[in-house]
């Protein structure tokens, strides 16, 4: 099921509600705009018209440390279509950007809801400056920037949503797999790097990609895996 909307807060919060309502896996929401658009960890995130904006309701059959895989997936599947589409050099920054000439192009935010150990569900915001002229102020880029002409959004996001559920099966049936398609594109990893997060940050050499998605970095006081934040490259790689 596909909900266009000319107009919303958010797709993620019309995702959830559907969501909570029944609606099944693979329900997408779209939006030309979104006047409240989110990322990680309550910063906002511009969204005008011409850009793609969507939410997906999944209910993934996984545990719950690996949850954070999903947003690995779909950053992968980004990178994998634009780079087939328009022949865009995209690589993934850990854990939810897709970026091309160090600037940002797409970003994913998950949002869960669950009982005690129990998942109910996952909505997947996915945001892709497709067709946008300017950034107010932000190290962001557009494919229409990028490209010198605009897309045809509706074929983007047709090829991203199969593409999201070829990687979906694999994620559940072989995840390993995907673990290495990702690692492959991560511009991350080899470079020192910054993670904040609410209560702390941790600085040190990315070495590489734990099971769960974690972050592995290697710091002077040995290795710490760190499952979420706000990561920032310190040096060119």
């Amino acid at each position: 099921m596909l909900y266009l909307h000319a107009e919303l807060g958010s797709t993620s919060d019309v995702a959830k509600q559907l969501a909570r309502q029944g609606a099944p896996e693979g329900t997408v929401v779209c939006a030309e705009q979104q006047s409240s658009g989110r990322g990680r960890m309550g910063r906002s995130w511009y969204s005008p018209r011409g850009g793609l904006w969507f939410s997906l309701i999944l209910r993934p059959r996984l545990p719950l440390h690996r949850l954070n895989l999903i947003s690995l997936m779909l950053g992968l599947g980004v990178a994998e279509v634009v780079e087939r589409l328009y022949g865009v050099e995209a690589e993934l920054k850990w854990p939810n950007d897709v970026l091309a000439g160090g600037k940002k192009l797409c970003g994913v935010l998950l949002e869960t809801e669950a009982e005690p150990e129990a998942l109910r569900f996952v909505v997947a915001g996915v945001g892709v400056n497709a067709n946008i002229t300017s950034f107010p102020a932000l190290p962001a880029v557009s494919l229409q920037q990028l490209l010198g002409r605009k897309v045809d959004r509706c074929e983007l996001l047709a090829e991203l949503l199969n593409r999201f559920e070829e990687l979906y099966r694999m994620l559940e049936a072989e995840p390993e797999r995907l673990l290495e398609m990702y690692a492959g594109r991560c511009s991350t990893l080899g470079r020192e790097v910054r993670v904040e997060m609410l209560r702390e940050s941790v600085e040190g050499v990315a070495k590489g990609i734990a099971d769960d998605g974690s972050l592995l970095i290697e710091t002077a006081e040995g290795t710490r895996r760190v499952s979420s934040g706000i990561c920032t490259h310190l040096e060119q790689s």
